[in-house]
C-alpha cells in the first residue's frame, strides 16, 4: 500500500503545533496535549472490519496505520477505532444524502408527546453506516461515513445540539471532505492560530 502524501505533512505539521503551544491553550489540547495513541497494526484494522463487515476508506485506515489510533486532534481529541451503538449499524448504508433534522413541533407542555418525539429523534437509525472518530463535545461526534453513498465523508452527530446530522464545515470548508483532509485542515487551521502561517504550504 502507497503512503498518501499528506501522511508526512501531518506529522510535520502535528510537530510544529506541539512546539506552537507549549502551554496547550488552544481549544481542546489540554484534552489531548497533541499525544498520540500508538497505530494499529494492519492485521488489528482487518479483524475490526471482519468484525463489522465493512471495509473503512483508505485515508482513515492510513490515519489508524502511519499516524495514531486517537489522541491529537480536532476539538477534544481523536478516538481510538471502536464502534458504538448497536451491532450491525455500520454495516448498514448511512440513509443521508444532504443535511437532515427534526424539530419538535407539539404542544411544549406535552411531556409525552415530546419524549416521543425525542425517541424518533435519538433513534440509531439514523447512524447507520456512521463510525465516530472524533469527541465534539457537548454530547455531538464527528463521524466518518464508511457505508452509503457518502462514504469516506466526514459528517457531524449535532442531535445533542438540536442541529441534527449534517456534513462537517467545522473549519469553514464547503462541499465534503474526506478524513485526511479534515485532519490537515484543522491542523492548518491551528497553525495560523498560533501564527504558524507558513507551516500551512503544502
Amino acid at each position: 500500500m502507497t503512503i498518501h502524501p499528506s501522511i508526512a505533512r501531518i506529522h510535520a505539521k502535528l510537530e510544529a503545533l506541539r512546539l506552537a503551544d507549549p502551554q496547550l491553550a488552544l481549544f481542546g489540547a489540554s484534552s489531548h496535549e497533541y499525544l498520540l495513541a500508538p497505530v494499529k497494526t494492519p492485521a488489528e484494522v482487518s479483524e475490526f472490519e471482519r468484525e463489522h463487515s465493512i471495509v473503512l476508506p483508505d485515508d482513515y485506515r492510513q490515519y489508524l496505520l502511519h499516524v495514531g489510533n486517537g489522541g491529537a486532534g480536532p476539538f477534544y481529541g481523536m478516538l481510538p477505532l471502536t464502534a458504538s451503538g448497536a451491532a450491525g449499524l455500520l454495516s448498514t448504508a448511512f440513509p443521508m444524502s444532504g443535511a437532515w433534522n427534526m424539530t419538535y413541533e407539539g404542544d411544549p407542555g406535552d411531556k409525552d408527546a415530546y419524549m416521543r418525539w425525542e425517541a424518533v429523534y435519538s433513534d440509531d437509525k439514523w447512524r447507520c453506516g456512521l463510525l465516530t472518530i472524533c469527541d465534539f463535545g457537548c454530547g455531538d461526534d464527528v463521524c466518518l461515513v464508511v457505508t452509503g453513498e457518502e462514504y469516506g465523508h466526514v459528517w457531524m452527530d449535532d442531535r445533542c445540539c438540536d442541529g441534527g446530522i449534517h456534513p462537517d464545515t467545522a473549519f469553514g470548508q464547503s462541499g465534503r471532505i474526506t478524513f485526511l483532509a479534515w485532519y490537515e485542515l484543522w491542523l492548518d487551521t491551528s497553525l495560523r492560530q498560533t501564527g504558524q502561517a507558513g507551516m500551512t504550504d503544502r
